[in-house]
């Protein structure tokens, strides 16, 4: 099964959520619990999206921590963000 099959809104929204709550505060790392407001998630549902997106490779959560982007996660999230073609200019 591709992995992508597998996304749904959410994720993508977490992903989202994530890097706009971290470049609003200037840091690197979020608190899940922000994510989960933002989003008006319940505490296991939006538990249950940061695993999936842990295991996806798109953040670090290190244990009792808070919410980082990898480079992939950043790049994915600069796409929802700002869109492919925005991103391609910016590198040319």
């Amino acid at each position: 099964m591709n992995r992508e099959a597998r996304w749904q809104p959410v994720h993508w929204a977490y992903l989202r959520a994530v890097y706009c709550l971290g470049e609003q505060r200037d840091r690197n790392g979020v608190a899940p619990e922000e994510v989960q407001d933002e989003l008006g998630l319940e505490e296991s549902q939006g538990e249950e999206v940061l695993e999936f997106l842990v295991e996806a490779g798109m953040v670090v959560w290190p244990a009792n921590g808070e919410i980082m982007l990898t480079e992939l996660g950043l790049q994915k999230a600069q796409e929802l963000v700002h869109g492919p073609q925005n991103l391609q200019r910016s590198r040319g």
